[in-house]
């Protein structure tokens, strides 16, 4: 009886790349955590804030919808033979060292500059530079091309430039006051363009209110990217759904206009404010009907989608694993560029970490609510997505004395906004704004309550012929000297942020307007003497 000989396999190779160890999945999550971590806090500023991208917190998980969508249907084709580690004839080392380097330098910026929506541009372009990098490492180019599209969707959830978002604003919104006056004198109520703002019989409708920007044109646009990627539309069909989404998004902005026109007409202003909300939600949730539908409709022919990979019959695991062996040749590079994006976002927190410790007083407004005349006074959705604070109020009354007050507090949290935000936005600059003339600047002066010296500086104007007397006051948590400063967004102001190394500690506004004193020394009197009852010391 012969003795059984076993059936050898092919040869393996001795350059054969081995699986990648824990010890590259390790570098890879690090990379990923401070990469995307850094991205989504920098987006969630304004995703926050400004609730004409609010619907932004969605968009990574549509990203990641997408990105297994794609992987169903991934194409199993062999990469360019990289697998030996010789990288002299490769671009990836360079562009991984760019990307590394451009990343630690945008995230240094951006830590003083949060809303600087440049710096979001930068970071997401970073981020999915360096993703394309990955996926050419797995895959190569076949990869990079089948997977663009859910990587480069998250770009739809960027902010969009101020020189391009203002110019489409303005002309959005004039667009749609022209065509709701024409709509409703062709139904015969009378109307009247006034700028923004449309005149009729019963009040005035301020469409900045009325017609959030291009809210919800973004929105029906992101959903018709989604939902042509999901039904894998053609180019044609992907462009088509694109212009239907717009026409939707401006349909129900007109009538959205239009309906709080006609009960501005009916009721009075005040009435829009009671319905500005469910107006709101209404068009967005008729958009997404819309476009919604419309996807459904182009793609009722539409055939479906190969989900299983392709290759070569039984090679799809093969080259799968294949294609992940490939990291392994790549694992020292992964350590290194791990260990010096950590190292680099370590850098950047310790640069703003060893700032000077400032004060540690908290206060907040205490407003008269006991007063008989106490009403408060709404902020407008126009100056929250203006100033993007994170707590406002305002409120009016009246004082014994016939002195008519009126106080706004504003609060930026910590880390949320810029610190400069608070500075770009003092009377100086919003007074004449709103046609006022300013007559004259006071110097800054302190007022105590208690061992709280708020600094205060008065900025006088007139209304109705009698002067008008704005105390403002900003000051900026833990900081070791307050200062009340007009400060200008430049570039020069926002890289002197950074050396200064002013990461947002969080900042309050109180703006307090006295109307009744004949004069500047009155009204400050009035002030020093009120004043005690508008602030409550927090006790540490």
């Amino acid at each position: 009886m012969e003795p059984i000989t076993e059936i050898a396999g092919p040869p393996v190779p001795s350059n054969t790349p081995r699986r990648p160890t824990v010890l590259a999945w390790i570098a890879l999550a690090v990379i990923a955590v401070v990469m995307l971590g850094g991205l989504i806090q920098q987006q969630s500023v304004e995703w926050s804030v400004n609730e004409q991208y609010g619907y932004g917190w969605a968009v990574p998980l549509l990203c990641g919808f997408l990105f297994w969508r794609r992987w169903q249907s991934r194409s199993m084709v062999p990469a360019p033979n990289h697998a030996s580690g010789t990288l002299v004839s490769y671009p990836v080392p360079v562009l991984a060292v760019l990307v590394l380097l451009f990343f630690v330098f945008t995230r240094w910026i951006g830590e003083a500059n949060p809303d600087w929506r440049l710096v979001s541009w930068a970071l997401a372009l970073e981020v999915i530079a360096g993703s394309m990098v990955f996926l050419y490492v797995i895959g190569g180019v076949s990869w990079v091309k089948h997977f663009a599209f859910p990587i480069l969707f998250f770009l739809i959830a960027v902010p969009w430039p101020t020189l391009v978002e203002q110019p489409v604003i303005q002309l959005l919104t004039r667009g749609i006051v022209a065509a709701t006056v024409e709509l409703l004198n062709a139904f015969g109520m009378a109307a009247l363009p006034r700028g923004n703002i449309i005149e009729t019989a019963g009040g005035l409708v301020d469409v900045d209110e009325a017609c959030s920007g291009v809210r919800s044109l973004q929105a029906a646009l992101m959903l018709s990217l989604f939902f042509g990627e999901l039904h894998r539309f053609t180019l044609s069909k992907r462009v088509a759904l694109c212009g239907i989404s717009f026409a939707l998004a401006c349909l129900f902005n007109l009538a959205r206009t239009a309906v709080l026109s006609l009960i501005a007409a009916q009721q009075g202003s005040a009435a829009v404010q009671r319905w500005h909300d469910i107006a709101g939600t209404s068009i967005l949730v008729g958009c997404f009907a819309g476009v919604w539908g419309a996807a459904m409709w182009l793609g009722r022919n539409n055939k479906a989608v190969e989900q299983e990979p392709s290759g070569a019959p039984g090679q799809g695991g093969a080259l799968q694993i294949q294609g992940f062996r490939r990291l392994s040749a790549f694992q020292p590079w992964l350590v290194v560029f791990a260990i010096a994006l950590v190292t680099g976002e370590g850098a950047v927190q310790l640069w703003y970490g060893t700032g000077k410790p400032g004060s540690s007083i908290h206060w907040n407004p205490q407003f008269p609510r006991t007063n008989p005349t106490f009403q408060i006074i709404e902020l407008s959705p126009a100056i929250r997505n203006t100033l993007r604070f994170n707590e406002g109020e305002s409120a009016a009354w009246r004082n014994n004395d016939k002195t008519a007050w009126q106080m706004i507090y504003l609060r930026w949290k910590p880390g949320r906004v810029a610190a400069h935000l608070a500075r770009n936005h003092t009377p100086e600059v919003c007074l004449p704004a709103t046609g006022k003339n300013l007559r004259e600047i006071s110097e800054m002066q302190p007022i105590h309550v208690e061992n709280l010296a708020l600094p205060f500086r008065c900025y006088i104007t007139e209304q109705n012929g009698r002067p008008l007397f704005v105390f403002y006051s900003l000051w900026e948590e833990g900081a070791s000297e307050q200062r009340v400063t007009t400060e200008f967004l430049t570039a020069r102001t926002r890289w002197e942020a950074v050396m200064q190394r002013r990461r947002n500690p969080g900042q309050r506004v109180l703006q307090i307007v006295i109307s009744g004193p004949g004069n500047f020394a009155e009204a400050e009197a009035s002030l020093r003497q009120e004043l005690p009852r508008l602030v409550h010391i927090q006790p540490r």
